[in-house]
């Protein structure tokens, strides 16, 4: 049984695909990698002052883990199955 069997429904997916394509997923990556220098400026801090700054650490870990959370939003969406870009 097809995922897209409807052609309103391919047709909305295959407009959300391009929706993330061009503007979430590039802001999804930017936070990661602000949560990776935010990451990286935590072990400096714990490095020179030996104070681990869990205020820093967890927003931090939740940015750089928001990325890999669009990008299963959008696998369990179907924006990667072969089936949408069928005529």
């Amino acid at each position: 049984m097809k995922r897209f069997k409807r052609l309103e429904q391919r047709i909305d997916r295959q407009r959300e695909n391009r929706i993330f394509t061009h503007s979430i997923m590039p802001a999804a990556w930017l936070v990661g990698l602000f949560g990776l220098v935010a990451l990286i400026l935590c072990t400096a801090i714990y490095a020179l002052l030996a104070i681990w700054p869990w205020w820093l650490f967890f927003p931090a870990l939740i940015a750089l883990c928001f990325p890999a959370a669009v990008y299963l939003f959008r696998s369990l969406r179907g924006h990667f199955s072969d089936e949408l870009d069928e005529p």
